[in-house]
């Protein structure tokens, strides 16, 4: 059995929540809620995808970020995730 994807994808998925994470705890220790933050990190997630792609940015582009599904549900579940521990 090849474990090499699955460890790529544990890696890609863990970078994705480390920098969600990072970058908004400060706002939840302000007493941002958490869709507010999920909100925040999917956008982070969305200029990530986007500038994957290369420039310049057109909507077909947008359009092919969006399919990244595993990406953004990670970018934002990481942003949900720190905002409902916040409020404990």
């Amino acid at each position: 059995m090849n474990l090499r994807p699955l460890i790529k994808e544990l890696r890609d998925q863990s970078a994705h929540m480390a920098a969600g994470a990072i970058a908004v705890v400060p706002l939840a220790v302000l007493g941002v809620g958490p869709f507010t933050l999920a909100w925040i990190t999917f956008c982070m997630g969305m200029v990530r995808e986007v500038g994957e792609e290369g420039k310049p940015v057109t909507l077909a582009k947008i359009w092919k970020a969006l399919g990244s599904k595993r990406d953004l549900t990670f970018w934002t579940i990481v942003g949900f995730a720190v905002g409902a521990f916040s409020l404990t």
